[in-house]
């Protein structure tokens, strides 16, 4: 299914898609914008989870181990607010390139992995692309006609935040 992002007028899609097993429900969450800033420029924002509170909606606190933008083996471990209580993630960065992209997958958390991609439109424009993947199991499958409407609204959200960042700067 392919959706007009409530931020349309700057360009922006959103995508949600929905597989079941006996097992587990998988959601693959997509949000795509235009950005009126080189793509350099918003890479910078983009790979480095320290600046994720400025653009993320419910982070407390973001950090890579190295420091600054990811590269290929970086931990990730992230608090975040989710129904007014914290609750902390681990991941690791899986892979990144070719060009500005790279993917993720929890270790510790919720069962989701991910992908960030900027990719440059021309020497002033680019468009950002961040897609996850959350599999919920057992009694949490449950939840999946919540879940996935709330994930689809935060991921579009944040794109429009980030979008506001990149614009201040």
């Amino acid at each position: 299914m392919t959706r007009r992002d409530d931020a349309g007028r700057h360009g922006g899609t959103a995508r949600s898609g929905r597989a079941e097993t006996a097992a587990a429900s998988m959601f693959v969450l997509e949000a795509t914008a235009e950005m009126p800033r080189p793509a350099e420029k918003v890479w910078f924002v983009v790979a480095d989870y320290a600046l994720d509170r400025r653009w993320r909606s419910g982070v407390i606190s973001a950090k890579s181990d190295p420091p600054g933008p990811v590269t290929p083996g970086s931990t990730i471990d992230e608090v975040m607010r989710i129904a007014g209580r914290p609750y902390r993630s681990s991941g690791i960065v899986t892979e990144v390139g070719p060009g500005m992209r790279f993917s993720w997958r929890n270790t510790k958390g919720s069962d989701s992995d991910g992908e960030r991609r900027v990719e440059p439109l021309d020497g002033e424009r680019c468009t950002v692309t961040m897609v996850v993947r959350v599999r919920l199991r057992g009694a949490e499958r449950l939840l999946a006609p919540f879940v996935a409407p709330m994930l689809r609204r935060t991921l579009r959200q944040d794109v429009r935040r980030l979008r506001a960042v990149i614009m201040e700067s």
